[in-house]
């Protein structure tokens, strides 16, 4: 072995020769690759990557990392290839400044799982006072009653509602008992993987009267529990703010 270095971009062997770093590229990248998955064609054809890396032993995973150059695109395709979590865009844009911040403060690249837990930080286990502890539904005809335990601060409250369904049912009960408007304007919930341990997550968003938006996430094996937690991190949110 001479142990000539490979410089980085050596084309085909170097380390980074298939990785972007621009958050323009990584957006092309991620659209091209999500067209290939698609199978709309069966050429290979994805912006700046003139083959496909697993044809000479590379991952579709390394093509994208993220740094200060890096943009949303970039944070969309290491939350959904890494995690398995598919952000609306009102989200992304409102997470891209958080992650930028990280990396100028770091000095350097984020790994995925430091970008996956500035994620949970913020909309998952967002600071404030509110917590569920536990519930309870109950069918009344057409209708759902939601009769839940939460904490506030350090007290804890009954919270019990109605609606047509478990998520209108503990919308309710917040509101009679926070005393404040409560709405739901944006709302999405899939299955983070599959199997016995499936877990479900739920991204939702909640306004106030000035129709300021509140993002919340949730994940739990039960989709009813993701989404009051995810209702619950958006009003933690709402009131940090």
């Amino acid at each position: 072995c001479t142990k000539i270095p490979i410089h980085v971009r050596q084309p085909y062997a170097g380390e980074l020769v298939f990785t972007a770093f621009s958050g323009s590229h990584q957006d092309a990248i991620r659209k091209g690759m999500a067209f290939v998955e698609s199978g709309s064609d069966s050429e290979w054809e994805v912006p700046y990557l003139p083959i496909d890396p697993a044809d000479v032993g590379g991952s579709y995973r390394e093509t994208v990392r993220v740094n200060s150059q890096s943009g949303k695109g970039g944070i969309a395709f290491i939350l959904e290839n890494y995690f398995g979590v598919a952000l609306p865009r009102a989200l992304l844009l409102e997470f891209s400044p958080i992650v930028q911040a990280l990396t100028e403060q770091k000095g350097g690249e984020l790994q995925p799982e430091e970008i996956w837990q500035a994620f949970v930080s913020e909309f998952i286990e967002a600071d404030g006072p509110y917590k569920l502890i536990d519930y309870q539904l109950r069918s009344e005809g057409d209708g759902e009653t939601c009769e839940a335990n939460i904490m506030v601060a350090e007290n804890e409250m009954a919270v019990v509602g109605e609606g047509s369904g478990p998520i209108d049912a503990f919308v309710d009960g917040l509101v009679k008992t926070l005393n404040e408007p409560l709405n739901v304007v944006d709302y999405q919930e899939y299955a983070l993987n599959e199997g016995k341990e499936a877990q479900a997550i739920c991204i939702l968003a909640i306004s106030d009267e000035q129709g300021n938006k509140y993002y919340g996430v949730g994940i739990s094996q039960n989709t009813v529990t993701a989404a009051y937690k995810s209702i619950l991190a958006a009003t933690n949110r709402k009131w940090v703010k």
